[in-house]
């Protein structure tokens, strides 16, 4: 994922408090809560369904949150 596109998805979630979106099959939620960012990523299994593989809180900045679990090579 390139740097501006980071920087576009750090913009609406600083303006929403809150955004998703998939890079590489995941589907990653973002959205504020008291402690900082709490980041949900999802995975669609073989039925269909789309369940949570991973989550944390980033206490950074937003653009620390969209980084915070994209692989390295994507960040």
């Amino acid at each position: 994922m390139n740097q501006s596109l980071i920087t576009a998805y750090a913009s609406i979630l600083e303006q929403n408090q809150a955004a998703t979106f998939e890079h590489n099959d995941i589907i990653y939620r973002i959205w504020a809560n008291d402690e900082g960012w709490y980041l949900e990523l999802l995975e669609e299994n073989d039925s269909g369904e789309w369940v949570e593989i991973d989550g944390g809180l980033c206490t950074g900045s937003a653009i620390d949150a969209i980084e915070f679990m994209l692989p390295q090579e994507a960040a």
